[in-house]
């Protein structure tokens, strides 16, 4: 993750620039849309980066490369995180082209699959989105849970028919399927 964060951050300041000011924040869209997530994502992206690069900036002018190096191992959270948001990107990009490419039986599954991942990673950077005026403080954040219970029902429908539909598609093991996990756990008396 942090040699991610490091060339997405090399890249934004390339030449010496400035890091570009992250784009305006999404326009507010469906939270159950693939593509709409994949939009937070990509912010959620450009905020993270451009704090990171303008902190090491700050830290370079003030002390050179070693203060750049120094604020960059203090900020390791920073780039974990501008890691786990690329991450976000390439998964909510590669789920939705594949929906796109997909024969008409298959792309109903990976483009829950994409709303399913975007959905979640949405929910738990809300703070961030939040803040940056991606999400529209409560409001968003209960139209990102609505859409979550929404996806789950969607997997949970016909006793759980799409959800085994896109294990299946992903190679899931019957080993872990079938494992008591995998199942109702008040049934097996944790």
């Amino acid at each position: 993750m942090q040699q991610v964060a490091k060339a997405l951050v090399d890249a934004a300041t390339s030449g010496g620039k400035a890091a570009p000011a992250p784009p305006p924040a999404p326009p507010a869209g469906d939270a159950g849309c693939p593509r709409h997530l994949l939009a937070l994502a990509r912010h959620r992206e450009a905020v993270l980066v451009h704090a990171l690069a303008s902190e090491l900036a700050a830290a370079g002018a003030a002390g050179g490369k070693a203060a750049a190096a120094a604020a960059y191992d203090l900020n390791m959270d920073v780039a974990a995180e501008i890691g786990v948001a690329r991450a976000d990107v390439e998964t909510i990009a590669a789920l939705t082209a594949a929906a796109d490419a997909a024969p008409p039986d298959a792309a109903p599954f990976l483009r829950l699959a994409a709303v399913v991942h975007g959905v979640a990673r949405a929910r738990a950077a809300g703070a961030g989105h939040v803040a940056s005026g991606a999400v529209p403080g409560a409001r968003g954040l209960a139209a990102l849970r609505s859409a979550a219970r929404s996806a789950q029902a969607l997997l949970c429908a016909d006793g759980g028919a799409p959800a085994l539909a896109l294990a299946a598609g992903f190679g899931i093991p019957d080993t872990l399927l079938h494992a008591p996990i995998a199942g109702d756990w008040r049934a097996i008396g944790v």
